[in-house]
């Protein structure tokens, strides 16, 4: 990698600071293993704990990184979503599950085809299962199901030409975001206070913060291009080259990760954080051994969580965004001070 120099100290000082760092100064990668395996990662939360599912060509497993360690949950599932206190819920062959204090536990209220997608700070879990012959998206609080919308809902949109809904995501106020197919085609949605506030956004709803910002998918002249809902507008975000791409994650500033197919049809993970979607494998050195395909979520210290390959195998990673190396630091205050000094000796003469 080049290190930029000059005026673009100045810049590289100020990223520093601000918390945001450019590609040549930051890409610390942690691979989630397994050695001699595969893995992806799934979730992430605002501690860096990070959950996925992994095999080794004889079996498979979930696992949650925690502490700098990946461990084996010891039962076979796909865990999807973690919440700031460790609670992981997902999906298994048996419904939807979660795990909580070293157990696991099914969610059984749920029925067999249940996914578990995304549960928030409050323990609230969203997802799809099977009610009066349709899949249909749900939130889970306090041990109470309610179907999104409510069978009540004058008229049901989800149930009136489609037989599919889920909820992607959920936020710390209860918002549920997702998708559903209606009339035949994909359409995203938001659920808020116990009614549909969003739908036909875009093909689908992927992330939803805080704010009401929402990460998503809509078709854009015959192509899928992610999106950013703000504020009552929604931006499409482009893509890297030519190709698709598609939003997956979003952290409480706004800024949204997911893959894009490039202009030579390769898929590469992404991040937008406000001024044009980046490859995240611009903040990997060329001679890392990762290629980074996917990116599913950002917590708000900028670490990344997605699958790429090191060095063939299909790995999880995380990927700090935010944080350079100590030798960084080092440099960029050297190169602080050296400025000082020299505009010191210039006004001394």
């Amino acid at each position: 990698m080049r290190f930029y120099i000059g005026k673009r100290i100045g810049f590289a000082i100020a990223a520093v600071v601000a918390g945001w760092v450019p590609a040549a100064f930051a890409g610390r990668v942690t691979d989630l293993g397994p050695a001699g395996g595969d893995s992806f990662g799934n979730a992430i939360n605002s501690s860096g704990e990070a959950v996925g599912w992994a095999n080794d060509n004889t079996t498979d497993w979930a696992y949650l990184y925690s502490g700098g360690t990946s461990q084996n949950l010891g039962f076979h599932g796909a865990p999807l979503s973690i919440n700031n206190s460790g609670t992981v819920v997902g999906a298994t062959g048996h419904g939807a599950f979660e795990y909580a204090n070293g157990v696991e536990t099914e969610l059984s209220v749920l029925g067999a085809d249940a996914r578990a997608e995304a549960i928030n700070r409050n323990g609230d879990v969203t997802g799809t299962y099977v009610t009066g012959g349709y899949n249909q998206a749900f939130i889970l609080s306090g041990g109470i199901v309610t179907t999104i919308p409510p069978v009540s809902f004058p008229p049901n949109p989800f149930l009136s030409g489609g037989n599919y809904a889920s909820g992607y995501g959920i936020n710390n106020n209860g918002d549920v975001v997702g998708t559903a197919l209606y009339a035949g085609d994909h359409r995203a949605f938001v659920y808020s206070g116990g009614s549909l506030v969003l739908f036909d956004l875009g093909t689908n709803g992927a992330a939803i913060n805080d704010s009401g910002q929402v990460a998503g998918t809509r078709l854009v002249s015959n192509t899928q291009i992610a999106f950013l809902y703000s504020g009552g507008m929604v931006q499409d975000l482009g893509a890297l080259g030519s190709g698709s791409s598609y939003a997956e994650g979003i952290n409480s500033t706004g800024m949204v990760v997911g893959q894009s197919v490039t202009a030579s049809g390769a898929t590469r993970a992404f991040l937008y954080a406000g001024n044009g979607m980046v490859d995240l494998n611009s903040f990997v050195p060329d001679n890392s051994g990762w290629v980074l395909t996917d990116a599913r979520q950002i917590n708000d210290l900028g670490q990344v969580v997605g699958t790429g390959y090191y060095n063939g195998y299909r790995h999880g990673y995380i990927l700090d965004t935010a944080t350079p190396e100590p030798g960084t630091i080092s440099l960029l205050a050297a190169g602080a001070l050296g400025l000082l000094l020299a505009r010191r000796r210039m006004r001394q003469a």
